[in-house]
């Protein structure tokens, strides 16, 4: 898709009167963009029209067949937005999606001003890390204390054993946010020293070019 719009880019925008073209759409090389920023952005969809949702499935089974497979897709979806648990569940991934992960992912995709690499904003990683670890042992008090937005008022309705097992859960998902972090950040500051001792030996190559040249 990138090669093609960047032909046709070339041919059918109005650039003639100029000799440069229009900017082409760049990869970007090392994009901060995972499948869980896609179920953040659903979940606190849903949440924010959760009504709206439920009502859109009773009316596509209304009008539609039991037997049809809009009737089944819309009984499914409304069955599983009627159970606590998922509905629970729901409100935890919106509410790590906007406390957490909306900010921090934001910050982590604009383009590096010195760099100039769209989409990841490596030199001030360390300083990120250590916010986003922050964040992530003060969401796990919150829980603790369940005052976790819109998630925690919800614990209170449910059964104690339901409440118990939900909190478990979701200390169990801010640690594994945790690991994932640290390791990522491992990685990251890995792929920093391999460029940095690249740096070097190129700083050495030069100083030796210009030894032999004098």
């Amino acid at each position: 898709m990138l090669n093609t719009w960047n032909r046709v880019n070339e041919f059918a925008l109005p650039h003639r009167e100029s000799e440069e073209l229009p900017d082409k759409i760049q990869k970007i090389p090392q994009p901060v963009l995972t499948r869980w920023w896609y179920v953040g952005v659903a979940a606190a969809f849903l949440k924010k029209y959760f009504q709206i949702v439920l009502r859109a499935t009773q009316i596509c089974i209304n009008i539609n067949d039991s037997k049809s497979r809009p009737n089944k897709i819309a009984s499914g979806l409304q069955s599983m937005m009627k159970e606590d648990i998922a509905c629970s569940d729901m409100l935890f991934l919106a509410q790590f999606h906007t406390d957490f992960l909306s900010q921090h992912f934001q910050w982590l995709q604009e383009e590096d001003k010195i760099a100039k690499n769209p989409g990841f904003r490596c030199r001030q990683i360390l300083v990120r890390y250590y916010l986003m670890r922050k964040d992530l042992v003060a969401l796990k008090t919150r829980i603790n204390r369940n005052s976790f937005g819109d998630y925690g008022k919800n614990l209170e309705k449910l059964s104690d054993e339901k409440k118990e097992k939900q909190k478990r859960k979701s200390e169990t998902y801010i640690e594994e946010a945790m690991t994932s972090l640290d390791n990522h950040y491992l990685l990251m500051m890995k792929s920093g020293m391999e460029l940095r001792r690249l740096e070097d030996d190129y700083k050495t190559m030069v100083v030796q070019t210009i030894d032999i040249t004098d």
